[in-house]
């Protein structure tokens, strides 16, 4: 029993904080369509699927879709919300691997590698963004002459969110320091999250 309660312990963690951060970074949301001014949630999924890998992209999928119902602001329709959602996922999870092959070579990122990685997720949430945005925007959750404008703020918003939150929490790009869902850290993990938020 008590395995599979710490086997629980970081999905849940994760799904909370993920529904939380969203739910409070979610000032001056965009239509029906939970565009908000910045994402540090979407950061947090990413880090979670730098920590996890695979195992991670579950969790990840339900969570996000849940937070599309929970935290949408509207009565969006239910495919473009869960198919938004699942897009996100996607992109998120190419980022992530990504990611795990520009940070596999090295035990340290440097500034070569920092720029790669800022390369990589400004173009992989650039698609993130706009076809979100585009999703939506044919299915009529948002207007189509505000797709670009919409797009545009949920990439700047995601960049925001991966640059500062990620860093901070995963140990993949931030090694020893990263602190991501450990018990043993929340203090440090909690501290973190207070000064992003």
């Amino acid at each position: 029993m008590t395995a599979r309660v710490n086997s629980m312990a970081h999905p849940v963690a994760f799904a909370a904080l993920f529904l939380l951060i969203g739910w409070i970074s979610g000032v001056r949301p965009l239509f029906d369509v939970h565009i908000s001014p910045w994402s540090p949630h979407w950061g947090l999924a990413l880090a979670y699927l730098l920590e996890f890998g695979a195992g991670a992209l579950p969790v990840v999928v339900l969570t996000s879709l849940v937070g599309e119902v929970l935290l949408g602001h509207g009565p969006a329709q239910a495919l473009a919300t869960y198919a938004g959602a699942l897009w996100l996922v996607a992109c998120y999870t190419l980022i992530a691997g990504a990611w795990r092959r520009l940070l596999a070579p090295v035990d340290l990122v440097g500034a070569t590698t920092a720029t790669w990685l800022a390369i990589v997720a400004g173009l992989g949430l650039l698609a993130a963004a706009f076809g979100y945005a585009g999703i939506h925007g044919c299915a009529g959750t948002l207007p189509v002459d505000e797709i670009l404008p919409a797009g545009t703020r949920l990439w700047i918003a995601s960049v925001n969110g991966v640059m500062v939150v990620t860093p901070l929490l995963s140990r993949a790009v931030n090694g020893p320091a990263g602190v991501l869902l450990s018990r043993s850290q929340l203090p440090d993990l909690l501290t973190r999250l207070a000064v992003v938020l």
